[in-house]
């Protein structure tokens, strides 16, 4: 009959294979964390992962029409360091691969802040220990409320050091520090101190004239703290004796060594648990030598309340006790004239 027939269709050699990345995953805190990457729009992406105890899951996801795809790990995996391998094939059957490595890390990072404690330094040095590498941000709020922050970055030997921006009021303060590592995991720590610049109390007694070659020294301080008091006799020589404040405020403790006779200095010296620091001195003599003193023979007399005389130190004081032929006994004071 004559009749015929045709028939056409056209194809493709298509040998590229297709586009396909993926963003590593890194640190992180979260267990089930998303995974992200870029392929060909509207190609199914599948992604395997294991984790650090050898676990493997299986997840797949479309490539949206921007040429992103994002999708979460369906279960929890294990603390420490997993893998991903993602592949995908397009309509001519080229395929591609693409892997990527992220670590699991739950843990807080290590922060410890030294407590300020007393000081009378206004911007205080803050010191502490964290993981090498990390930022700290420290918080400091003074006695009269107002705050301040300062940031420093933990060394290769996991400390830090950070002076306070600016003087702190006098009075207890706060500090606050806080960090986090790469994972997105934080750590906190806090410490008080004390701001003091006051002088402590310190009185020194006047030892003044004594016979006494190790004569006691007294005086009145802050209860529990050490005051150093050094002595110099006539001689020059030099001693040196530290004592404790009672929890009465006073101090009292004997020179070691007997002075010479003359004129003796005393200085002494005390500090506070914030460092400051106070003195006070004083005077005296050491006089181991006698009087002068005479006294006239009365002699016979038919005075029955008779004058006595004698000689003594201007202004010193002279007792007389009289006994008669009885054996009563009297007893007079008088003062030795200018």
């Amino acid at each position: 009959a004559g009749n015929t027939a045709s028939a056409s269709g056209t194809g493709n050699i298509d040998t590229t294979a297709p586009v396909l990345t993926l963003n590593n995953p890194g640190d992180t805190n979260d267990t089930t964390p998303t995974l992200t990457g870029t392929g060909e729009a509207g190609a199914n992406v599948t992604l395997t992962i294991t984790d650090a105890n050898g676990t493997t899951q299986t997840v797949t996801t479309t490539v949206d029409g921007s040429g992103n795809f994002s999708v979460d790990v369906p279960t929890d995996l294990a603390e420490g360091s997993f893998t991903v391998s993602a592949t995908t094939s397009d309509n001519a059957g080229n395929t591609a691969s693409a892997s990527g490595t992220g670590n699991i890390d739950t843990t807080a990072p290590v922060l410890t802040l030294t407590n300020p404690g007393e000081t009378n330094d206004t911007t205080p040095t803050l010191t502490g220990n964290g993981e090498a590498g990390a930022t700290v941000t420290l918080t400091i709020t003074d006695a009269n409320g107002a705050t301040q922050t300062v940031t420093t970055t933990v060394d290769g030997s996991g400390n830090f050091s950070v002076d306070v921006p600016n003087d702190l009021a006098e009075g207890s303060f706060t500090v606050s520090a806080t960090t986090s590592d790469t994972a997105g995991n934080t750590a906190s720590a806090s410490g008080t101190g004390n701001i003091d610049t006051t002088a402590p109390v310190l009185t020194l007694t006047n030892p003044g004239e004594t016979n006494d070659t190790t004569p006691t020294l007294t005086g009145t301080g802050e209860a529990g703290a050490t005051v150093t008091l050094t002595i110099t006799d006539a001689n020059g020589a030099t001693q040196t004796v530290t004592t404790t404040v009672d929890g009465s405020g006073n101090f009292s403790v004997d020179v070691p060594t007997d002075l010479a006779e003359g004129n003796f200095t005393v200085s002494a010296t005390t500090t506070d648990d914030a460092g400051n620091s106070a003195s006070a001195s004083g005077t005296g003599n050491i006089d181991t030598t006698p009087p002068v003193l005479t006294l006239t023979n009365p002699g016979e007399t038919n005075d029955t309340t008779p004058t006595l005389t004698g000689t003594g130190e201007a202004g010193a004081t002279v007792t007389l006790t009289i006994t008669d032929a009885n054996g009563s006994t009297q007893t007079v004071t008088t003062t030795v004239d200018g």
